[in-house]
């Protein structure tokens, strides 16, 4: 029998290694918080259990030659692009206007990564924009999408309502308003949220 064991912390990585000695491979990024870090973990479980695998996820892209040199030998490196998901100055085929752009300049990827900013649910345009598993739950009314992504749950109102004004309080999930078109089988929807001081309009479609 195979099984999954996830942690946190190096600490506790190192805890649930000594209980369950029947583990044949750690899977650590290479900056996992604990009292060390996961280059240290590597070096440790080499030296401690010289039998089990090792995988480390580094974000340092392209690789810090002097870092790769301090894995022990036979170590998988996964490359992971971190907060980033495209290149510096590519926009996903997004026509960005000069003000988009100048904000885009002021932003830093890793400041989304640090502990005041980590644990921030992110706006619905973007939890909207991957495919993360969702539950949708129907009614008559309104649908409910539930995201397992930060347990975020969206929901839009199909009894014809308009959004509400521009100084109605804005949320990260915004106002959602949709139409059933069952002619062809889809869920067209219209969400509003808030983007610094002005609202965001966002039309998805649902095929079913």
């Amino acid at each position: 029998m195979t099984h999954d064991l996830f942690v946190g912390f190096s600490d506790d990585a190192i805890a649930i290694l000594e209980a369950h000695p029947e583990i044949r491979l750690v899977f650590t990024d290479i900056e996992m918080p604990g009292s060390i870090d996961g280059l240290k973990l590597a070096q440790y479980v080499s030296d401690r259990w010289p039998p089990i695998k090792l995988i480390v996820a580094s974000g340092k892209v392209p690789r810090d030659k002097a870092l790769m040199d301090r894995l022990p030998p036979n170590t998988a490196v996964l490359d992971d692009t971190g907060p980033t998901e495209f290149p510096v100055g590519e926009y996903g085929g997004l026509k960005v206007k000069a003000p988009a752009l100048e904000a885009a300049k002021k932003w830093n990827p890793r400041d989304d990564m640090s502990l005041k900013n980590a644990c921030k649910a992110p706006s619905i345009i973007y939890a909207m924009q991957g495919p993360f598993p969702m539950e949708v739950f129907q009614g008559t009314e309104f649908i409910i999408f539930k995201l397992e992504y930060f347990d975020l749950i969206r929901i839009v109102f199909m009894d014809g309502r308009p959004h509400p004004p521009a100084d109605f309080p804005h949320s990260k999930l915004g106002f959602s308003t949709g139409k059933l078109r069952i002619d062809f089988a889809q869920l067209v929807t219209d969400i509003g949220t808030q983007t610094g001081n002005k609202p965001t309009y966002l039309t998805l479609r649902y095929i079913f």
